[in-house]
Order: structure tokens, then sequence, then C-alpha cells
């Protein structure tokens, strides 16, 4: 928190935090936040949605987070390895088996293969730890997107 907000918060009589991203009122500034895991919260005054979503037990609150939250890692899980199994087989099979790989099978290959890594979630929570970097959902969806289809576009032009 800047100093301006650590002011503000110590003269307010209630402070709340609220979720940059999607909106979602917290009583503790502890990132990440339940509803889309955004580490950025920032301190409101007198929110009158607090007092409401204290009133929501627990097991809901935990059932509501995790049933999105399930679909979309099994979804991930599957095409993040399908697409790595995919560009490394291209790689393997296109180096091995016919001893020539031509630039734009090893351009689909590569790109396949790191947009498989990054999809993959319990790697890129690995390499989120291992280099400091929190990419947003959207920002490993739109890096996979640009690698799968970037790749191809490329692969065609030359």
């Amino acid at each position: 928190m800047s100093l301006a907000e650590e002011v503000e918060v110590e003269s307010a009589t209630s402070v709340s935090f609220v979720c940059e991203d999607c909106g979602r009122v917290h009583n503790r500034n502890n990132p990440p936040c339940n509803d889309c895991g955004s580490m950025r919260l920032s301190a409101v005054e007198d929110v009158a949605d607090s007092q409401e979503i204290d009133e929501r037990e627990s097991w809901q609150i935990v059932r509501d987070a995790n049933r999105g939250i399930t679909g979309l890692g099994v979804l991930a899980y599957v095409v993040g390895t399908l697409t790595f199994l995919g560009g490394s087989s291209l790689l393997v099979l296109g180096g091995f088996h016919y001893g020539t790989l031509l630039l734009g099978g090893w351009i689909i290959g590569v790109s396949w293969t790191a947009a498989g890594i990054v999809a993959i979630p319990a790697i890129r929570r690995r390499l989120e730890r291992r280099f400091d970097v929190y990419p947003s959902s959207r920002t490993v969806l739109g890096l996979y997107l640009v690698l799968v289809v970037g790749s191809v576009v490329l692969a065609t032009f030359t």
C-alpha cells in the first residue's frame, strides 16, 4: 500500500479491500482474490457490500470458488498436455524418424511445446515461483494463443 492509502486506512472507521480486477470485497488485505485469483487489492472506506459477504457461510464460498476452478483446471491440463505432446512429437518424429525437419515444422514444434508448458497449471506455477512472475489467466491465454496461432501463421509463410 502507498503512504496515502495507509493514512487513509488509519483514519477510516471501517476498511475493506476491493479486488481491482473483479470488484469483490474482502475484509482483510489477504491476496489472492477468492473469485478471480488477482493479487491486486486496494483499500476503500465504508463499503456496503462487506457486510453481505460476511454473512455467507464459508462452505458456500469455497464451493462456489472451486466449481469454476476445477473445470478450468481440467481443461487447461488437457489442452496444455495435448499441445505439449503435439509439439514435442513433431520435433521428435521430424528430427529422428525422417532425418530432417523443415523450418516450418521446427517453428511449430518449438512453439507448441512452449505453449503446452505455459498452459499446464502445475508447470506454470513452478515457473511463476522460480522467476517471481505471476501473470493473470488472461495473459496466459493470450500467450498460449499467440504461440499456437502465431507459429502456424509463421510456418505457413516460411
